[in-house]
């Protein structure tokens, strides 16, 4: 696939071994979530969901959590060895100290994801009169490296499996949109999936329903 000029690169502590890895395709699925707190307040949360473009050749493909926030350098290291994380559990050990131009690079991966993300579903939920969420789902491909590790099993949320934390060298791929892979990721019914990924409340990672497209 043809991909845009646009590169972002986030670059590594010294300290961190550089690993060899290529570069791989996937796509990032952002689920943003907007909730009325109140009359005068709404919530917004963002949750990131990550699938390689080879696995949405078919329907019901797996995706897995993508973090751009929350975990520690600790964790970014452990990750890097395939060694098994916990974002959610803070050390004395824990350490937080990035390099400003990895920190740069997540928000700049970010910028683009806003500028080039397509919107593929919006899911509206009511309960009440006065609670109401809605929930837009976007898609982005995106070329670059991303590790990916186990997270640690324990109780604070659902979610059992692996999970995926952003390094280096993100290209948008401009004509995904194109591929017939583009249509699976279009007409999946995310409305029955759990996209909270740091919290309780589910554990399937499967788009299980699809959604018919327009003739």
């Amino acid at each position: 696939m043809n991909k845009s000029i646009l590169t972002i690169s986030i670059v590594f502590f010294t300290c961190i071994e550089v690993y060899s890895q290529d570069t791989t395709q996937y796509v990032v699925i952002s689920f943003e979530r907007e909730r009325n707190i109140s009359k005068q307040e709404k919530q917004k949360e963002l949750f990131y969901w990550i699938v390689n473009i080879d696995s949405t050749t078919t329907k019901g493909f797996k995706m897995f959590p993508l973090y751009l926030s929350g975990y520690s350098f600790s964790d970014l290291k452990k990750c890097s060895v395939n060694d098994t994380i916990n974002p959610f559990l803070i050390t004395h050990e824990t350490n937080y100290d990035f390099n400003h131009d990895y920190i740069d690079g997540i928000e700049a991966l970010k910028e683009l994801m806003i500028k080039k993300q397509v919107k593929v579903q919006t899911i509206n939920k009511r309960w009440s009169k006065k609670f109401q969420e809605t929930i837009n789902v976007y898609a982005i491909a995106i070329e670059g490296v991303f590790y990916s590790c186990y997270l640690q099993s324990f109780d604070i949320i659902d979610y059992k499996g692996v999970v995926y934390l952003p390094t280096t060298s993100f290209e948008h791929i401009e004509n995904f949109w194109d591929s017939h892979n583009a249509r699976n990721v279009i007409y999946a019914d995310y409305s029955h999936f759990f996209f909270i990924n740091n919290s309780t409340g589910g554990s399937l990672n499967k788009i299980p329903y699809w959604r018919t497209p327009p003739r």
